[in-house]
């Protein structure tokens, strides 16, 4: 344990005896002064950090450059103070597997704290968003919350922090850099190597922090005396590993659009798939429009408002739930039962979606779970991640089945066996492979650590979920605060939000096209939380920001904590906040994917 956590740890024991508060513990992290390095930037190159400077095992790390970054932006959002970024390398025990690169960015004047932003996608390069944010609008990945960050806040490094994170310990080939095409799957080869798959997992999010702690020490005398995370989709799985595994080297941690059964996601792909083999079974995304009208048909006034959203997403979910409405869809069914164009499901399709929205038995149990939620159905959009296919699925494709995760995780983690077609075998003859992905890439469902440690942790979770699921990410948070001692003790440390409508990417549009708020300052409230003993409001706000300068907020709603939803009080104006509260729903809201 860091000594920055020991003092905060003593803080809680000296509020439980009535000593002291935590706001005043607080306090003293709100005070703490910005410090100046004691190494200059440039002299940072070339130095090494030993292998005992990190909690689990390598052979060391090295700084391959510094440089020193001039400020930038002043008087816009995307202001930069002076800033030393420092890259470096960890070395691997096994000397087949590949590095481990990470980047420290760091005011000149530092705070004394530190937050970790990690990436999205399978990982495999260094996080874009470790110096300028990039917001909703701008190309390239995501930053640690995607589009959530609102367009007018600043990077954490123009407050003082200093920023790290790292490619996970395998690095992706740059698009158009191949030096010749890739046989389908071969990205994904780092997989047979133990140690990389290991770090992909979970190790290289502590021995990333570990690196960032080490030089931070050599450059300042000290390491972070406050110690943040925040990361989306895999950075968000990343998230969850950092509450079940690494509690103790956090004091607060953001957990956003998250993974969490991420090895029962890749294999439910694989029931998906061949589910539409069949002719006649594929459901093509030119049906969505009519299914999420027949959403919306059923579910728009559950939430108090008719205005082409379904915000008690609990009560509406459940009305598609097949177990409990059997044949949900039932009423945008083809007359004749047969495909008669995009504005009803023929009797194939509807027992497609069915299959979909049902949950699901695995043959073999993976890490702490043996079965899938069912999918939540279609509402707004635009991102609907995997759950339509742009083409008829077809076992002649390799790119789609050799090519996809569901087949390279046998192919690889089962021993990169030359000649591996997954065409060719059954889930139950991949039973192995999928299992030891299992047991490093899926995070524990255990929050006992939180509440132990005195962590403080938000988890976003979009109620439009495509990409993960939402019915997933909710039975998983049910059995991690059930771990943790229950509601009253989770609540002590921890916020679970729910926004509803919001898919993936932190964004959504309703019904009616109209774009939905989203924009919360998740940083700056855990900040507040954690530096300043400022517990979060409830609900806390969310916005509907122009994304340019003035930066006019043009919608704004709560954002409620789970299971609650926005309901409209029935007057007022239905784009401001105060014309809502938070409300519960009527259904049951246990799942049965675990």
């Amino acid at each position: 344990m860091r000594a920055h956590s020991t003092r905060v740890r003593l803080a809680v024991v000296l509020a439980a005896t009535g000593l002291c508060t935590s706001a005043a513990s607080a306090q003293n992290n709100a005070n703490l002064p910005k410090i100046k390095p004691q190494v200059a930037c440039m002299a940072m190159a070339g130095r090494a950090i030993a292998a005992a400077a990190f909690g689990l095992p390598t052979k060391g790390a090295r700084l391959t450059t510094a440089e020193l970054m001039p400020a930038s932006g002043q008087g816009t959002r995307d202001e930069l103070p002076e800033y030393c970024s420092v890259n470096g390398q960890i070395d691997p025990i096994d000397t087949t597997a590949p590095v481990i690169n990470f980047r420290v960015n760091i005011p000149t004047e530092w705070n004394q704290m530190s937050w970790q932003l990690e990436g999205t996608g399978m990982f495999g390069i260094i996080p874009t968003s470790l110096a300028r944010m990039l917001r909703e609008g701008q190309q390239g990945l995501a930053g640690p919350v995607r589009a959530a960050y609102p367009p007018n806040a600043l990077s954490p490094l123009a407050r003082g922090f200093a920023i790290y994170g790292g490619d996970s310990g395998h690095q992706n080939q740059p698009q158009g850099q191949q030096a010749a095409p890739q046989a389908p799957g071969a990205g994904n080869a780092w997989m047979a190597n133990k140690e990389s798959l290991l770090n992909y997992g979970h190790a290289g999010l502590k021995k990333q922090k570990d690196a960032a702690m080490a030089v931070l020490k050599q450059m300042y005398g000290t390491e972070a005396r406050v110690t943040l995370y925040a990361g989306n989709s895999m950075g968000g799985r990343w998230g969850l590993q950092a509450a079940g595994r690494y509690s103790a080297d956090f004091d607060g941690i953001i957990a956003a659009n998250t993974m969490p059964m991420f090895t029962g996601l890749i294999v439910e792909y694989r029931y998906r798939f061949e589910g539409q083999l069949e002719p006649g079974a594929w459901l093509p995304p030119a049906k969505r429009a009519a299914m999420v009208a027949e959403v919306i048909r059923q579910c728009d006034g559950l939430d108090g408002l008719e205005d082409g959203l379904a915000s008690n997403y609990i009560d509406c979910y459940r009305r598609f739930d097949p177990t409990v409405t059997p044949n949900p869809f039932a009423h945008i069914r083809c007359a004749s039962g047969n495909d008669e164009g995009d504005k009803c499901l023929s009797d194939k399709q509807l027992a497609t979606i069915n299959a979909w929205m049902s949950p699901k038995k695995y043959p073999f149990p993976l890490e702490g779970y043996d079965s899938w939620a069912g999918w939540p159905p279609p509402v707004g959009g635009p991102n609907f991640g995997y759950l339509f296919a742009n083409a008829q699925p077809s076992m002649d494709n390799d790119q789609a089945t050799n090519g996809a995760l569901w087949g390279s995780i046998p192919r690889f983690v089962g021993g990169n066996v030359p000649g591996f077609d997954i065409r060719k075998t059954t889930l139950l003859d991949n039973r192995i492979a999928y299992q030891e992905f299992s047991r490093v890439a899926d995070p524990p469902a255990d929050w006992s650590g939180l509440v132990k440690n005195n962590t403080k942790f938000f988890m976003h979770l979009p109620t439009a979920d495509y990409v993960s699921n939402t019915n997933t990410q909710i039975a998983f948070m049910q059995q991690a605060i059930a771990k943790a001692g229950g509601k009253p003790a989770f609540d002590r440390v921890g916020r679970v939000y729910t926004p509803a409508n919001i898919d993936h990417q932190s964004g959504g549009i309703s019904a009616n096209g109209e774009p939905i708020p989203h924009h919360v300052d998740y940083l700056l409230y855990m900040e507040n939380w954690v530096i300043k003993g400022v517990t979060p409001p409830d609900p806390i706000v969310e916005e509907l920001q122009d994304l340019n300068a003035p930066y006019t907020v043009k919608a704004s709603r709560p954002l409620c904590r789970f299971p609650q939803y926005p309901r409209y009080k029935g007057s007022g104006d239905p784009k401001t906040v105060a014309s809502y509260t938070c409300a519960s729903p009527s259904a049951a809201t246990t799942t049965s994917s675990r």
